[in-house]
C-alpha cells in the first residue's frame, strides 16, 4: 500500500493509538519540531494528537489544520512511500 507523508515527516495509520510511549518510537527528542495532521478538516485526531504531545512534553509542535489532501492541492512537497 502506497503511505503519502509531508518530507521528514512520519506518517501512521489510523487505527494507531497515540500516547507518549508511541511518539517516543517516532519523535525521540522532545524538543524536535513535529508537524500533525489528517487526511482533512473534519477529521479531529490530529489535534488530539497535539495535545497528547504537549502533556508528554513535546515544544516544538505544528499542526496543519487542512489535511493531507489540502497539502496536496497547494503542491507543497511530499514523499511516496
Amino acid at each position: 500500500m502506497d503511505r503519502k507523508q509531508a518530507p521528514r515527516g512520519f506518517s501512521e495509520p489510523a487505527d494507531t493509538e497515540t500516547n507518549c510511549a508511541a511518539l517516543a518510537r517516532i519523535i525521540p527528542e522532545k524538543g524536535r519540531p513535529a508537524l500533525f495532521y489528517c487526511n482533512g478538516v473534519k477529521c479531529g485526531r490530529s489535534a488530539v494528537a497535539v495535545k497528547i504531545a504537549r502533556q508528554c512534553g513535546y515544544t516544538r509542535l505544528y499542526w496543519y489544520r487542512g489535511g493531507f489532501e489540502d497539502w496536496k492541492q497547494k503542491n507543497y512537497p511530499y514523499l511516496k512511500k
